[in-house]
């Protein structure tokens, strides 16, 4: 291996749809899910010769396809942590010295509806999928996962040809944001147990007044014979939806963790895996009466 190449072994066969899971067993799927973003992501150690210039010349690659761009500021380093002491995850925050470069930032590349974009900074690489105001159905994550992999391939063929360094991926990450209108299956977040299969809506003492507004946070781990593969993280936040000002329930899953192994296969297999995570997680903590709203199929 040459010093400053970017080698990845594409030999390794991916893994190809993700409609069945461990066992044979399909998983949940609905005719109309409340999935209004995704997001696929690999953190790899930082590229060290990716300049800002470089962002231009990588556009000319893109711009075909994603022909608007913006800056935006850089995503910090997450990696999910296991250790006795319960260490859940540290944030890797960036230090400066004299010699320290000056952080370069993170570039968007979008296509002109808006609905899909590429995020790129010189240790992420990130592909996006957004309903804003549109009617657009969700494409499926078989669909987003193809894209993810012809455009990262375009992203390392430039990182190789110009030099930037050695990838060498950290973490995996995939997203899911979840809208749950009002009066479709809850009015008020006093009917949470409507939505959520946990959740019981009621106190034990009747002191307290109805419930104005919630946030909720929680996280599970996944495991393999006895050794961490990573988390799934969710979030819920009732809130107001800016195009019509309808009230939502915003619900995020995030699941985390190290690649199976460096080579892009080993990203891909370890995305399809989170996506289980996520979809299987996202059935079990809602309840058979959204699922009805939703259509679930399988």
């Amino acid at each position: 291996m040459r010093p400053g190449s970017v080698t990845e072994d594409r030999s390794t066969e991916r893994t190809g749809g993700v409609a069945s899971a461990k066992g044979g067993q399909q998983l949940p799927r609905y005719s109309r899910p409340p999935v209004v973003e995704v997001a696929i992501a690999v953190q790899f150690d930082e590229l060290p010769d990716f300049e800002l210039v470089h962002f231009g010349l990588l556009w000319e690659r893109f711009r075909n396809r994603y022909p608007l761009t913006e800056h935006h500021a850089p995503l910090p380093p997450v990696v999910e942590l296991f250790g006795s002491q319960g260490t859940q995850r540290a944030s890797l925050g960036i230090e400066f010295n004299l010699e320290s470069k000056f952080p370069i930032g993170r570039c968007w590349y979008l296509r002109e509806d808006g609905l899909r974009l590429l995020q790129v900074q010189p240790d992420r690489f990130i592909v996006n999928w957004r309903k804003l105001e549109s009617q657009t159905d969700y494409p499926s994550y078989d669909v987003l996962r193809a894209t993810f992999d012809e455009e990262l391939d375009v992203f390392l063929t430039f990182a190789r040809e110009n030099g930037l360094g050695e990838f060498q991926p950290t973490q995996c990450e995939l997203t899911y944001i979840n809208h749950l209108l009002a009066d479709r299956g809850w009015a008020s977040p006093t009917e949470l147990s409507n939505v959520l299969a946990p959740w019981s809506g009621r106190n034990s003492e009747p002191y307290l007044p109805a419930v104005e507004d919630i946030r909720f946070a929680w996280q599970y781990r996944f495991e393999e014979r006895g050794s961490p593969l990573g988390r799934l993280y969710v979030q819920l936040q009732s809130g107001i939806r800016s195009t019509d000002r309808a009230p939502v329930l915003a619900v995020t899953l995030t699941a985390r963790g190290a690649p199976s192994e460096t080579a892009v296969g080993g990203v891909l297999s370890s995305l399809d895996r989170m996506h289980e995570w996520i979809v299987r997680g996202f059935t079990a903590i809602t309840t058979d009466q959204m699922h009805e709203i939703w259509e679930r199929q399988k």
